[in-house]
This record gives structure tokens, C-alpha cells and sequence, in this order.
């Protein structure tokens, strides 16, 4: 039901003016709107709504948090902004202040002005690849075909070998989602993922039907998807009103 809508973290302030300059000025995120109720940052996909209280007790576990591509330089950009980390006893912190996580992940801890706990987080390789196809999936749903181009690689390769239906590029691939005919939704119901890469059911609904669908993905070496192999239920002759969006093979 929500799977493809924008998320809204809300984090409490008693000074509000005060969180302002300390999410703007020193995190560095985008006030996109101010008023006596919030202060409304864009931070990646996401929003934050900064909202006033008269007293605030701090609840000691994570509030907000970012998923970042390099924590080191993350955490130490934060250090000369001025931002401590937060250090927990018998958590194993490096000298940074960055905890490795079991599976190797890592995860660094601050506050806020009104010791609100916040984090970024660097995923391991295959949370970053569960990611990506989830996303996949969520940015088609959602029809942001920005941010779907921003997951391919410019040579990926799509293939649906019940229709002998290929496309090659990003270009080609944006251009065939955009212009797929219909009133059409999808839910992602599954996935599995591997060094190989994944392989993912989705819920495909359109013209009161519903059907699954099984995906096969592989990435590059810069985890962006470079192929797909996409079968439903049965074989079937690609509908008249795609017809150009698609080679045949």
C-alpha cells in the first residue's frame, strides 16, 4: 500500500530557529519551507518536518538516520562541522566513533540540539543490491523515470522471451516504461539476492486482472542493473498498442 510513496520523518524541536540552523547549516540539508508549525527540509527522496514542542525528553534510540555511500567521509565532514559523535559503552566504536555491524555494515551516532539520535549508515554490498532492485520496482511504480535511469546501466539489456521482446539502453528501457499503455500498478511480493544478482516476484495490475510476474536481474560493478529477464505466466503476442516500443527478436 505505501511501498512506492515518499517517506516524511518528523523530529521534535523546543527551539525551532535553533534546529533550523542546525539541519541547514550544519547537515547541510534544503529548507524548502518555514513556518510557525516546521521547518521542512528535502533531504535525498525523503522529507524532514522539524516541529515545534514545549518540552521534549529525549527517547535515547534513533529518530532519523541516512544511508550514505562513504561513512568515513561522512563522519569526518560532520567532525569539522563541529557535530560529536555519540559514543556507546561495549559497542566497539572505532576511533571515529563508527561501528561495524556484524554482517559488516557501518553505523556512526550524533544528536541534534534537542538530543534528538540520529545516524548514517553505510550498507553492506548486498544491502545496497536488496536496495537497488527495490527500488527497481518502487521508481516504476511510482513512474519517476529519473530516478529509474539513475538505477541502469546505459548498455542494460532487457529481455522478455515469452513475447521475443528485447530493449538495449537506458534510453530505450525509460522510454518503454513511460509509454507502457494502461492504468497499471505493481507491488514487489518477493525477492532474492545473491553475488549473482536477484530474482524478484512482483503483482503486475492492469484492466482488473492481476498477475505475477518473475524478474532475473544482474549488476555491474557499479552496482547499477545492466541485465533483466522478465517472465509471466504464459506465453502471449505483445498487445497492438505497444507495438515500436520494443524489438522483436
Amino acid at each position: 500500500m505505501l511501498g512506492s510513496a515518499s517517506l516524511v520523518a518528523f523530529a521534535p524541536a523546543t527551539d525551532l530557529a535553533r534546529s533550523r540552523e542546525f539541519y541547514r547549516d550544519v547537515l547541510g540539508l534544503h529548507l524548502v519551507e518555514e513556518n510557525p508549525y516546521a521547518c521542512v527540509f528535502s533531504t535525498g527522496e525523503g522529507t524532514l518536518r522539524v516541529v515545534p514542542v514545549e518540552a521534549h525528553v529525549p527517547t535515547g534510540y534513533t529518530v532519523v538516520g541516512w544511508v550514505v555511500p562513504e561513512i568515513d567521509e561522512t563522519v569526518r565532514a560532520l567532525g569539522d562541522a563541529g557535530v560529536a559523535l555519540t559514543r556507546y559503552e561495549g559497542m566497539g566504536q572505532d576511533e571515529i566513533g563508527i561501528w561495524t555491524t556484524p554482517d559488516g555494515g557501518k553505523v556512526a551516532w550524533f544528536t541534534d540540539p534537542d538530543r534528538n539520535v540520529l545516524s548514517v549508515t553505510q550498507l553492506t554490498s548486498q544491502a545496497k543490491r536488496m536496495s537497488i532492485y527495490a527500488d527497481y520496482w518502487a521508481a516504476t511504480e511510482a513512474r519517476d523515470w529519473d530516478r529509474l535511469a539513475s538505477l541502469v546501466s546505459d548498455g542494460i539489456v532487457g529481455t522478455w522471451p515469452q513475447t521475443r521482446e528485447r530493449c538495449v539502453g537506458r534510453e530505450a528501457l525509460v522510454r518503454f516504461m513511460a509509454a507502457y499503455p494502461g492504468d497499471w500498478h505493481l507491488v514487489l511480493q518477493a525477492q532474492h539476492v545473491d553475488d549473482a544478482g536477484a530474482a524478484t516476484r512482483i503483482a503486475f495490475a492492469t484492466d482488473g486482472e492481476t498477475m505475477a510476474g518473475l524478474t532475473f536481474f544482474t549488476s555491474d560493478s557499479n552496482g547499477l542493473i545492466d541485465s533483466f529477464i522478465e517472465f509471466w505466466p504464459e506465453p502471449y503476442d505483445p498487445p497492438s498498442n505497444r507495438t515500436g516500443l520494443l524489438d522483436r527478436y
